[in-house]
């Protein structure tokens, strides 16, 4: 996919998290999410097909896609992904599989996201 889009094409709202760690009141520690961005932002959302599928399949990969949405250097790959509205647990957790800035023009920003099936 190409590295850019139109705003008309941003039609997909997600929320993206980081995990924090630290510790509790005892002094063990503790792994917690907060949010990368004070609410949703819009993105154009392509879901995989083809060969790609068969691919992920093969590592029990349920579903992936690929995210474009304006630049932002707050995103790493190490987020998770949730699309605005659904439950944020790790069964509706999308995790990041690569973050791309093409050509490092910091225009747009391309995330690959991935499902894993829960064992």
């Amino acid at each position: 996919m190409a590295l850019s889009t139109t705003t008309g094409a941003m039609t997909t709202k997600v929320v993206f998290k980081r995990q924090i760690n630290s510790h509790d009141d005892d002094g063990f520690p503790t792994t917690g999410w907060e949010d990368v961005f004070s609410s949703f932002i819009w993105c154009y959302w392509i879901a995989s097909d083809g060969s790609e599928i068969d691919q992920m399949a093969s590592i029990d990969v349920k579903e992936n896609a690929t995210l474009t949405f304006r630049y932002t250097n707050k995103v790493t790959v190490r987020d998770r992904v949730f699309l605005y509205g659904d439950p944020q647990d790790d069964d509706h957790a999308w995790e990041g599989i690569a973050v791309n800035n093409g050509k490092r023009a910091n225009k747009f920003l391309e995330v690959k996201v991935r499902r894993v099936v829960p064992s």
